[in-house]
């Protein structure tokens, strides 16, 4: 045993048949791009669920699609609480309603939250700025060659690789 204890020995486990365990549900939520939960990864034995209980019923494991990314602090409180999966899950659980939010509502928000995406939202900003440029270029070299040098410095500050799509 390492120092501190074992984890799945104490009483912080769902148990809703007696007093086994200090909660009748619990929750596992992790983004697959956080590093935290890769050290040392939640993965409760059997032994911590009760018998004759399916492990479902009692026990909630979200892993949040690495391509979920609305802020690059993927392992910010704000960052998982804003995810459908993890809310959706815990209002579920605390009402004790598996259906006051209905899987269809659950998918559209799921929809609705995936559009503001970190790829999507920089996607979106820079075909805003090229079309902003592209609007007042003006169609002569000198000025489409100032576009370019003004839209590769908004893609380098953006974080983009400049060696991809240029030539060297």
């Amino acid at each position: 045993m390492e120092q501190g204890g074992d984890f799945y020995l104490s009483k912080v486990r769902p148990h809703r048949l007696d007093n086994l365990g200090l909660c009748t549900e619990y929750g596992n939520f992790r983004h697959a791009l956080d590093p935290f939960p890769k050290v040392d990864p939640f993965n409760p034995p059997e032994h911590w669920f009760p018998q004759g209980i399916q492990r479902a019923r009692v026990y909630t494991d979200v892993v949040i699609d690495k391509a979920d990314i609305q802020d690059a602090n993927v392992h910010a409180l704000t960052h998982y609480w804003s995810h459908p999966l993890v809310h959706v899950s815990i209002l579920r659980t605390l009402l004790d309603i598996p259906q006051v939010i209905t899987d269809a509502e659950c998918e559209a928000a799921l929809g609705k939250w995936r559009q503001n995406r970190l790829a999507t939202t920089a996607l979106n900003k820079a075909n805003k700025r090229l079309g902003d440029l592209l609007a007042e270029a003006g169609l002569s070299w000198d000025k489409v060659t100032a576009m370019l040098v003004d839209y590769r410095k908004f893609a380098l500050d953006a974080g983009i690789d400049p060696r991809k799509g240029e030539s060297a």
